[in-house]
This record gives structure tokens, C-alpha cells and sequence, in this order.
């Protein structure tokens, strides 16, 4: 190994070292031998590197999971989250765990469909009531407490939730909002929260698929040897106060006014109609006009209201 070094003589100096061959090469191996080890470490630490985030973003990605059903309330999307070795990893998942669980039961008390509306329409309908056209219903079982006599507690309640869930699928295929169920009655209307100008349609054809369900139901029933269901029905439209109406503490996202009364009421009357249909639905003079195609409806009687002046028409929905 040499060098050139001008600057000190008339000819440039050479000033150079020299060393066995041997030494030479064992440096060289030495440093081929570090660049592969580093190489060999640099890859290793790679590939730890990637399954590391892999480990890591398996977990991070069911999170994003259960926090997407969790916005769109569809839980049964969310998944069970596993343990993880990650403490802070681990701790997050349980108690995203726990919180879908607590969900799932607060779905069960509260209408998610409502919901949804609610978020989408913002915090005013949260705060404030309003007055808004809507229609009502609401249904009840004939004769239930001859039939919940017949049965222990646990078949009345089976009893029961299969009947809500007949008649809810219907109400929420039309949109419709299930406000509460009381006993063996169940209370819906059109509406609101959002505008819906064929809310008369919607309910009237609602009352149609719950008449059309509860006859296949019967039909079940009649070939293992139970007594046959008869719901009445109480169809009414009007305005009506719409909003959270309600203790501070335990509100209620619901109606007030006389639309929600006179449509109690004629499920009531049903009682007076006397054949042996499976479903009785009569519905206000208002609800008649508001159907697109005549004879949907037909004049059943005149009806001296309660605490009101003059008779109302009351229509026997076909």
C-alpha cells in the first residue's frame, strides 16, 4: 500500500507499507464475515419486524371491526376479541369485549332503527319536541288472558315474544317505528323521526302483513292443535307532539296527541266486530282518504268518541 505525496523535492515522494499477503486476506475474510453476519442480522431483524406488526395488527384490525358494528349498531359483526400477550393490546380488548356485551342488552330495550334515525337527523330531535303528521297503530290479542291461563309462565313468555316478533317484522318492513309494548299490545307509527309522506300507506299495508302472517300462524297452530290468535287493530292519522317526552332520567322518544288515543281506542272497538276473522284492523275516516286506490277500506259504523263532539266514520280495513 502506497502513496504519492508531492511538495517536498523536485520529484514526488512514495511512501508506502508493506505486510504479508496472509494478514491481507485475513482482514478481508474478517470483513466479508461482518458484512454477512450484519446482512444475516438486518434480515433476521426484518422479518421479526413484520411478524411483529402482523401479531399486531391481527388484534388492531378486529378492533377496527367491532368499532365499525358498534357506529352502525350491528353487533352481530362485532367479533369475541381474543387474549393477547400485549398487555395494552390485551386490556383494549377485553374491554371492547365488555362494552359490545353491554350493548347487545341495551339493543334489546332500546329500537334501533330509532336510533339510527336519531344520529342521522342530529341533536335536534334529541332536545326538542315537535309537531308532525303522523299515523298510529297499535295492536292487541284477543282473548289473551284466556290463552296465558292455559300456559306457565315461561310458554306465555315464548308465547309473547314470538307474537311481537310477527308482528314487528311487519311494522319495520315498512319502516315503521315500534314505540312500546305493553301486556299484549304493541304501539308503532309512521312518520317520524323522518318525514314519510306515505305514512297512511305504509301502516295500512303493514296491518295487512301482520293479517296475512297471523293466518299462516293459525294454520301452524290449527295442525298441532292450538287454538287459533285473533289481533285486533287501531289505525289513526293526525298531528301529533313527537320527541323525548319524559323524566330526566328515563325518556322516552314517543307520541302525544289525539291521533295515538283514537287509534287505542278503535283496537278497542274491534271487540264490537263480530266474525271470526283473524285479524279486525279499523282505521279513521282520515286514514280512507289518505289510501292511493278506493276500496282498501269500507264504512263499518259511526262512532260517538269519548270527551269529543259529533260521531267519527270508522273503516274496516280489507
Amino acid at each position: 500500500m502506497y502513496r504519492r505525496i508531492a511538495g517536498f523535492g523536485e520529484k514526488p515522494w512514495i511512501i508506502g507499507a508493506a505486510l504479508p499477503g496472509s494478514d491481507a486476506g485475513q482482514e478481508a475474510e474478517r470483513l466479508q464475515t461482518m458484512v454477512l453476519a450484519g446482512s444475516g442480522l438486518l434480515l433476521v431483524s426484518v422479518l421479526g419486524a413484520i411478524a411483529v406488526g402482523r401479531r399486531v395488527a391481527r388484534p388492531i384490525h378486529d378492533f377496527v371491526r367491532v368499532t365499525e358494528a358498534v357506529r352502525t349498531l350491528d353487533f352481530d359483526k362485532a367479533p369475541v376479541l381474543s387474549r393477547s400477550r400485549v398487555r395494552e393490546l390485551d386490556t383494549a380488548g377485553q374491554a371492547l369485549n365488555a362494552m359490545v356485551a353491554a350493548l347487545r342488552w341495551f339493543e334489546l330495550y332500546l329500537p334501533k332503527r330509532l336510533v339510527h334515525r336519531l344520529i342521522a337527523h342530529g341533536q335536534d330531535d334529541l332536545a326538542n319536541a315537535y309537531e308532525r303528521a303522523v299515523t298510529v297503530m297499535f295492536t292487541d290479542l284477543s282473548g289473551f288472558t284466556r290463552i296465558a291461563s292455559r300456559l306457565s309462565p315461561s310458554e306465555t313468555a315464548r308465547f309473547l315474544n314470538s307474537h311481537f316478533a310477527l308482528v314487528g317484522a311487519c311494522v319495520e318492513a315498512e319502516g315503521g317505528t315500534i314505540d312500546k309494548s305493553i301486556g299484549d299490545s304493541l304501539m308503532a307509527f309512521w312518520g317520524a323521526p323522518e318525514e314519510q309522506p306515505d305514512h297512511v300507506e305504509r301502516a295500512c299495508r303493514a296491518a295487512q302483513a301482520i293479517a296475512s302472517r297471523i293466518h299462516a300462524d293459525n294454520r301452524v297452530r290449527s295442525r298441532s292443535g292450538l287454538a287459533p290468535v285473533q289481533v285486533r287493530i287501531g289505525i289513526s292519522t293526525g298531528p301529533e307532539l313527537v320527541g323525548n317526552i319524559g323524566a330526566p332520567s328515563r325518556m322516552n322518544y314517543t307520541l302525544a296527541g289525539d291521533a295515538a288515543n283514537i287509534a287505542q281506542r278503535l283496537e278497542q272497538v274491534g271487540k264490537d266486530v263480530q266474525d271470526d276473522s283473524d285479524v279486525i284492523t279499523l282505521t279513521t275516516e282520515g286514514v280512507d282518504t289518505g289510501l292511493p286506490e278506493p276500496g282498501q277500506a269500507v264504512f263499518w259504523a259511526r262512532w260517538e268518541v269519548r270527551e269529543r263532539d259529533g260521531t267519527m266514520g270508522i273503516y274496516r280495513l280489507t
